[in-house]
This record gives C-alpha cells, structure tokens and sequence, in this order.
C-alpha cells in the first residue's frame, strides 16, 4: 500500500461506504417522499379544478370511508387549496433536503476515491 498503513486504510473506508449507504438510503426515502407529495399535490389540484366548474349551490359529497358526508362546494374547495399549498411546501423542503443529501453523498464518494488514491500511492 501507498503511505498510508492497511488498518487505517480499511478503517477509514469501511466508515466512508457505510456512510454511502446509510445516506443512499436517506436519498431514496426523501425522493420517495417527494413523489408522494407531488401526487398529492397534483391530485388536489385536478380535482379544485373540476370543483371550480360547478356552482356554490350544487350539492357534493365528500368520501369518509364507506360513507359520503354532504358538505358545500365552497368548503372542499378551499380545503383543496390549503392541501395544494401545504404539498407545495412539503415539495419545497424535501428537494432543499433531497440537494443535502445528494451534495453529502458526492462529497463522500470524492473522499473514499480520494483515500484509495492515496492507499495506492498515486
């Protein structure tokens, strides 16, 4: 090996890919996340928009498990904008947090290819 001795070497390396992993994994479980949210917020959206055709004074239901419970336009309406808007900012701050942990996951790699570099002496 280069100048750095064996022990150091595995240890430091055996640190930096079970960082890569647990951090991979983090990636994966926010960019699933993100998904979710943007469905959610999609969904919302489409339906405010079919809700918006109809008048205030036309009846709709709104699904609570097996039932339907009468309820005004205007409230699922605007409860649809809040949904949206909340999912916005979900979607916001999960791809703040998904561009972290994809910085984090490069910067780690770097190091790990860095310390081989340098296991082999080069």
């Amino acid at each position: 090996m280069g100048d750095l001795p064996r022990e150091v070497f595995e240890k430091f390396a055996s640190e930096y890919q079970t960082k890569i992993t647990e951090t991979s994994r983090q990636l994966a479980m926010v960019r699933g996340q993100l998904q979710g949210r943007e469905r959610e917020k999609r969904a919302s959206e489409l339906t405010a928009k079919e809700l918006s055709t109809l008048d205030d004074s036309v009846l709709a239901y709104r699904s609570v498990g097996r039932m339907f419970i009468q309820e005004d336009v205007s409230l699922l309406k605007a409860e649809l904008d809040n949904k949206a808007s909340s999912a916005a900012k979900e979607i916001v701050a999960l791809e703040r947090a998904a561009g972290k942990l994809d910085a984090e996951l490069k910067d780690t790699e770097k190091s790990l290819q860095g310390l081989i570099k340098r296991a082999i002496g080069q």
